[in-house]
C-alpha cells in the first residue's frame, strides 16, 4: 500500500475515535447540567459498553496497522501515543463488560434490583449481527511493535539461554516438548506361557497370510475371466475410433465451456482473477522489508536532525528567548524590592506566582457541626447495634468521561490541527518536518535550557547584591 493509503486509514480511525469520545462525553455533560438520566438496566449498560468495545477494537486494528507500516517518524510518534491510549480504553471496557455481563436466567434475581454478576465469557454475537460485522472484528491484534521495540533484549536473552544450554547440556537447542516413548512391557511369565503366546501370534500371522493369498488368487481369476470374455468380442476399428473421438470431443467441449464460464464471471466481477499467490506473497514480503528499513532510516535521520535543529534554534532564536526570560525575572525582582524593601534570595516565589498551587475547594467544617454529627452517629450506632446494615447494590453507570477520554480528545484535536489537512505532495519519501520538530520539541528544550542558565545567573547576581547591601549597612 502507498503512504497515502495509510494516511487515509489513520484519518478514518481518528474520525471514529472522535465520535466515540463525543458519545462518552455527552452523557457526562447532561448529568453535570442537572438533567439526570434514569438509571440504566444491566442489559442496557452491557449493550452500551459492548458497542463501545467493538468500535474501539476497530480503531485499535487500524491504528496498529498504520503504526506498523507508516515510515514518517513524526506521524508514527503521534500514532503510537493514540494507539496506547486506545489499548488502555479497550482494557477498561473489557473489564466493564465482564462486570456488567447479564446473568443467566437460572441465577438472576426474580424480584428487586439485580446485583452485578461478573462473568468472563462475554457473548457479543447478537451485537455483531446487528452491526453487520464479521466475527473477525473481535480478534485482538497483538501490536507488532511489542517485539520490534524489544528486539535487542530478546537477542541478548537468546544468546544467554543458548550459552547456558551449550555449557550445561552440550546442545544448541532443547525441544519444548520431549518425545515420550512407550515403555516396553515387563510382564513376568513362565516358559510354558511364553510358548503359548508365541504360538498364538504365529497362528494368527499364518491365518492372515493365507487369507491374503486366497484373496489375491480370486482377484487374478476374476481379471483373467474378464480378459477372456472381452477378447471374444471383436470391435470394428471405425466404431472404436468414433467412440474415442466422441469421448474426447465431449471432454474438450466441457473444458472449454467451464473456461469460458469462468472468464465471463471474472469479466462481470462475480469471480476474482486467479493469480500466482507465491509470487505475490514474495513481493509483499519484500515490500514489507523495504518499508521497515525505510522506517529505521527515517527514524535515525530524525533523531540525528534533532541535535542540529537544537543548535540552529539556539543560535537564531536563543538571544531573543534569553532576553525575554531575563527581562521577565528582572521585572519581578524590581517589583518585589519596591513592595517589600527586601532583596529576594531565589526565584521560588516567582515560580509560585507563575504557577499557583491548586486551591482546595473543600471548606473547613465548623467544629460544632462536627460535634453534632458525632453525637448523631453515636445515637445511630446505639440503635443499630447488633444489626448489620444491608450492603447497597451497585448500579451501572454510563458516565464515561475520564482523564483517559479527555486525553484522547486532545489527541484527536491535535491530529485535526496538524495532520488532517496537511499538504505533503512534496514529501514523497516521508521525511521529517523540521518546522514541526522545532515547534513541538526543540523550542521547549531550548527554552528550558536557557531558563536554567538565566535563573543561575540571576541567583548569583542577587547573592552579590545582597552581600554588598549587607556590607553597606555595616559600614
Amino acid at each position: 500500500m502507498a503512504n497515502k493509503s495509510y494516511d487515509v486509514i489513520w484519518q478514518e480511525a481518528m474520525t471514529v475515535l472522535g465520535e466515540q469520545v463525543h458519545i462518552e462525553h455527552v452523557m457526562s455533560e447532561e448529568n453535570e447540567e442537572g438533567n439526570q438520566m434514569p438509571e440504566p438496566l444491566i442489559i442496557e449498560a452491557f449493550q452500551h459498553y459492548a458497542v463501545l468495545y467493538i468500535k474501539y477494537m476497530q480503531i485499535f486494528s487500524k491504528l496498529e496497522q498504520c503504526y506498523d507500516s507508516m515510515v514518517h517518524p513524526q506521524k508514527r510518534i503521534d500514532v503510537k501515543m493514540t494507539l496506547e491510549l486506545v489499548i488502555r480504553r479497550v482494557i477498561e471496557l473489557r473489564h466493564m463488560l465482564v462486570k456488567w455481563n447479564p446473568p443467566n436466567p437460572d441465577v438472576a434475581v426474580e424480584t428487586g434490583d439485580q446485583p452485578p454478576f461478573p462473568w468472563e465469557y462475554v457473548n457479543l454475537d447478537d451485537i455483531l449481527s446487528d452491526l453487520k460485522l464479521p466475527p473477525a472484528t473481535m480478534e485482538v491484534p497483538i501490536p507488532r511493535y511489542f517485539k520490534e521495540d524489544n528486539m535487542a533484549i530478546h537477542r541478548q536473552r537468546d544468546r544467554t539461554v543458548g550459552g547456558y544450554m551449550s555449557m550445561k547440556l552440550g546442545v544448541d537447542k532443547v525441544p519444548v516438548e520431549l518425545e515420550e516413548f512407550a515403555e516396553a512391557s515387563t510382564i513376568e511369565m513362565t516358559y510354558e506361557q511364553a510358548i503359548e503366546a508365541i504360538q498364538r501370534n504365529e497362528r494368527g500371522r499364518q491365518g492372515k497370510q493365507r487369507a491374503n493369498f486366497v484373496k489375491e488368487m480370486r482377484d487374478d481369476d476374476r481379471k483373467k475371466k474378464n480378459y477372456i470374455d472381452s477378447a471374444t468380442m471383436e470391435t470394428d476399428p471405425e466404431i472404436a475410433a468414433a467412440n474415442i473421438q466422441r469421448l474426447f470431443r465431449g471432454y474438450y467441449s466441457r473444458s472449454n465451456a467451464m473456461r469460458e464460464r469462468d472468464e465471463e464471471l471474472v469479466f462481470i466481477g462475480m469471480k476474482p482473477k486467479t493469480y500466482d499467490n507465491d509470487e505475490l506473497e514474495n513481493d509483499l514480503k519484500l515490500s514489507y522489508k523495504k518499508r521497515k528499513q525505510e522506517q529505521i532510516d527515517n527514524r535515525e535521520a530524525y533523531e540525528k536532525a534533532l541535535e542540529d535543529l537544537r543548535l540552529e534554534v539556539l543560535e537564531e532564536e536563543g538571544p531573543e528567548m534569553r532576553d525575554a526570560l531575563r527581562e521577565e525575572r528582572t521585572k519581578w525582582v524590581t517589583d518585589t524590592i519596591a513592595e517589600t524593601n527586601e532583596i529576594p534570595i531565589d526565584l521560588e516565589k516567582f515560580y509560585e506566582m507563575k504557577n499557583p498551587p491548586p486551591v482546595e475547594e473543600a471548606a473547613a467544617e465548623d467544629p460544632k457541626d462536627k460535634k453534632g454529627k458525632k453525637d448523631d452517629k453515636k445515637k445511630d450506632d446505639k440503635k443499630k447495634k447488633g444489626e448489620k446494615a444491608p450492603k447497597p447494590i451497585e448500579k451501572p453507570s454510563l458516565d464515561g468521561k475520564t482523564e483517559l477520554t479527555e486525553t484522547m480528545q486532545s489527541q484527536v484535536e491535535d491530529f485535526e490541527g496538524v495532520w488532517d489537512e496537511r499538504d505533503e505532495s512534496d514529501n514523497f519519501i516521508q521525511k521529517h518536518d523540521p518546522e514541526l520538530a522545532k515547534e513541538r520539541i526543540i523550542r521547549k528544550q531550548v527554552e528550558l535550557e536557557l531558563k536554567e542558565q538565566v535563573d543561575e545567573m540571576l541567583k548569583n547576581s542577587l547573592a552579590k547584591i545582597s552581600a554588598q547591601h549587607a556590607k553597606g549597612k555595616k559600614g
